[in-house]
């Protein structure tokens, strides 16, 4: 017998990620997340599934193991670990089991790995002091002396000092960069593994300069590495990347495609003959689509092989039990012949192939195009592709699907998540369609309590989501399962400036936040109210940055909801504009301009200015190391709120970066359901 989901049960899901089939297609490596609320940490396994015996088993135990990569002889497995409170560094394990020894002793916080294609190296990708040139006198001037005249002892430890001439000299999630940039090493795997008395070595960088590497892939000689960067003098400014590759021997540079905006991963194809890369071409500017592109290495060419496809690839949803890796790699057949990927489809996130034809744009494939819910991690076999689903309903496990001219439905070849599935009771969400202000087609997402019944009433939940770019749909998310359990309608809506929608669609909000955004938002509200089954008097709002932005236009524009919890929010762009990690580039294209030759455009689109029509009972929840919306916007709003004597609280979360409410500690995280539950219950 089943029972109603609580929030709790989210710490015992476990996540997983990093999926991969071993060159002789016998076996699946995958990694599995899970919440240690004891020791208030996330814990990470490298786990195996068998093909031949349909079981999946924990190769590695009780560490902070990530990032399998499989040896090109199929006989180990490289993977990233940070044992004994240590930062991450590259481990060797044997797929038949034993202890993992480790490979590298420098590479402290590595991020990703490679084997080379002979299975004779292995490049880690890490970070390495690269002091900028430009402060060195200032260094010098505030560098502590053995006896200076002042008599002050060296080294004080309450003066940390920090100086920088970087525009992004700190990032969300990772804090100060401190002149630490990620580079590439070369690590010796064959020495290593024929090795009696292993022991660890000190990677070879590749790269070098004050510049980050990010995604990197081995050509399939072996003689050389591409990856992507931005060497312009003021890189800081955009989003933009290049390719470039280094070759082993002499450790020389070469650029291979000045691309005109970002690029998130790129892979070599099986004969190396081409480069395929997920990125954009910068015409939207911060709202443009990745697509797929294709670097022919003969002729230096490049081309666009998504160019009909009015879809975003590599864009995915934000769940709660999900991995959060930014990286998309491209993902080869094994012949090289065909390319896979996923892409945001409103509201699902579906799988795609192309067919390369040379340089030629192609038409994709939608391999399951009547399957709701999520799909990530792909890897592809000779004869099938194996991969992470999830849905509404249904928490993460590894499915594999048959490549065939008519693709079957997935098989669910893992029960990791199925005892906890089991237990509780899940509501699949209803899609919901409406037409904006203007009759532009919207769609929303209702998830309802369990034993609904149409003729009582009930409180709503309006959960807006972030980005603005950002989107809701069929993915699992114990934080809207629980508050419907609790006997809420909880209503999501995809606005103008969605993703999942085309391209028009997700720029239709560009210069324009709070106009017909809202609008649409609040037409979402009246198609539920519409049904006959929500209590007007107990309707709340909530939402996590441009999410927060969009509750704080609520509270300030319409007296409907008895109560509001605004998180990790934006009040003041003028503010965001030098505070935010990312406030200049993205500002400048979201709200054309910039604080000296535009202040009132973002005056005028700041919720902070409306602050005084606000009557709403507003809670205020923020991280305090939040670098992407910093806490002075929440405090912005309390501070406004609590002079004007309307019912506010805020709480700090301390150590928490912009999205503690999925990557935070345990602890934490049900530290704010808790509280958000308890401003629920008073006002609705």
């Amino acid at each position: 017998m089943t029972r109603p989901i609580r929030y709790e049960d989210l710490f015992r899901l476990r996540v997983i990620s990093d999926v991969g089939v071993s060159p002789d297609e016998s076996k699946v490596s995958f990694t599995v997340t899970s919440a240690d609320c004891e020791q208030d940490k996330y814990p990470s396994e490298i786990w195996l599934h068998d093909k031949k015996t349909n079981e999946a088993s924990p190769l590695t135990r009780g560490h902070s193991d990530t990032a399998p990569r499989w040896s090109p002889d199929g006989k180990h497995l490289a993977f990233l670990s940070a044992r004994d409170g240590k930062a991450s560094q590259v481990f060797v394990i044997p797929v038949t089991g034993g202890e993992a020894q480790q490979l590298s002793c420098n590479l402290e916080g590595a991020s990703d790995l490679a084997w080379s294609p002979a299975g004779d190296a292995i490049c880690g990708l890490a970070a390495r002091l690269e002091p900028e040139d430009s402060t060195r006198d200032l260094r010098k001037a505030l560098a502590d002396e053995e006896d200076g005249p002042t008599g002050f002892s060296r080294k004080q430890p309450e003066t940390e000092l920090r100086v920088y001439d970087r525009l992004k000299y700190r990032f969300d999630g990772a804090g100060y960069t401190d002149d630490r940039r990620q580079h590439l090493h070369l690590l010796q795997a064959d020495t290593f593994l024929c090795s009696a008395d292993p022991t660890p070595a000190e990677g070879r960088p590749l790269t070098r300069g004050p510049f980050d590497v990010e995604a990197f892939g081995w050509h399939p000689d072996g003689d050389r590495i591409a990856y992507t960067t931005n060497l312009d003098e003021e890189a800081d400014r955009t989003g933009r990347r290049d390719i470039w590759e280094v070759r082993i021997e002499d450790r020389k540079p070469r650029r291979l495609v000045r691309a005109p905006g970002g690029i998130l991963g790129l892979a070599w194809a099986p004969d190396g003959q081409y480069l395929a890369y997920v990125g954009d071409d910068d015409s939207w500017g911060h709202a443009t689509q990745n697509d797929l592109w294709l670097y022919e290495e003969a002729s230096g060419s490049i081309a666009n092989l998504t160019e009909t496809f009015d879809g975003s690839v590599g864009s995915g949803l934000l769940g709660d039990v999900r991995s959060l890796s930014m990286k998309v790699t491209p993902a080869w057949s094994r012949d090289g012949e065909t390319i896979f990927f996923t892409a945001l489809d409103r509201g699902n996130v579906a799988i795609y192939r192309v067919r390369v034809d040379g340089l030629k744009p192609v038409e994709t494939e939608n391999l399951l195009p009547e399957l709701a819910g999520t799909a990530g991690n792909l890897s592809p076999g000779t004869e099938d592709l194996w991969f992470t689903g999830d849905s509404s309903a249904r928490s993460s496990e590894i499915y594999r699907l048959p490549l065939q001219d008519n693709c079957p439905e997935p098989e669910a070849k893992t029960r990791i998540n199925a005892s906890v599935m089991e237990e509780i009771q899940t509501q699949p969400y209803e899609r919901i369609h409406y037409r904006g202000p203007d009759g532009l087609p919207i769609e929303g997402w209702i998830c309802l309590p369990p034993d609904f019944d149409p003729e009582e009433k009930y409180p709503l939940v309006l959960y807006i989501h972030g980005g603005p770019h950002g989107s809701y749909g069929d993915v699992f998310s114990t934080e809207v399962q629980a508050r419907a359990a609790a006997g809420r309608v909880i209503l999501m809506t995809n606005p103008r400036g969605s993703g999942g929608y085309g391209q028009e669609f997700v720029s239709a909000c560009v210069g324009d936040w709070g106009g017909l955004d809202y609008q649409d938002i609040m037409a979402g509200v009246d198609e539920v109210i519409a049904r006959g089954f929500i209590d007007t008097e107990r309707m709340a709002v909530t939402g996590i940055s441009y999410g927060g932005y969009m509750t704080n236009w609520v509270i300030t524009h319409t007296d409907r909801f008895a109560g509001a919890i605004t998180e990790m929010c934006v009040s003041n762009l003028l503010s965001f504009y030098g505070t935010s990690d990312i406030g200049t580039h993205f500002l400048e294209f979201e709200i054309p301009g910039s604080i000296w030759d535009n202040p009132e455009k973002l005056w005028q689109h700041s919720p902070i200015q409306y602050i005084g029509n606000c009557t709403t009972p507003t809670l205020v929840i923020h991280g305090e190391h939040d670098w992407r919306c910093p806490i002075e916007q929440g405090e912005q709003v309390f501070a406004s709120l609590r002079r004007r004597g309307i019912e506010t609280s805020m709480i700090r979360f301390p150590g928490c970066s912009h999205i503690f409410s999925i990557t935070g500690k345990p602890s934490l995280r049900l530290k704010r359901f808790r509280a958000m539950e308890a401003w629920f219950d008073r006002h609705i």
